[in-house]
């Protein structure tokens, strides 16, 4: 499965592609309040490169650091965030 991976991400993805899509991904940020749609490409390059960050934790450091300052204290001082995933109730 993996050569398999491989072969399609080679002939669909050239390495110029990829690095494009990791540049964006490490410089992605929230433009004016649109935070639906940075969470959408986040997530979006983060499944297309997901060998972009070594683990959970690095992947939520990136994922905080596009956000506007006002909400990247709210998060980081009050959650205590330990996932992307959706809070529990």
């Amino acid at each position: 499965m993996d050569q398999l991976k491989r072969l399609l991400t080679n002939k669909y993805y050239p390495l110029t592609e990829v690095k494009k899509m990791e540049d964006e991904f490490y410089n992605l940020a929230v433009k004016g309040n649109d935070l639906k749609t940075y969470i959408r490409r986040f997530q979006e390059l983060a499944v297309l490169c997901p060998n972009m960050v070594p683990n959970a934790e690095k992947l939520l450091e990136v994922f905080i650091s596009g956000l506007p300052r006002s909400i990247e204290g709210n998060v980081t001082a009050q959650s205590n965030p330990q996932t992307l995933g959706k809070p529990s109730t």
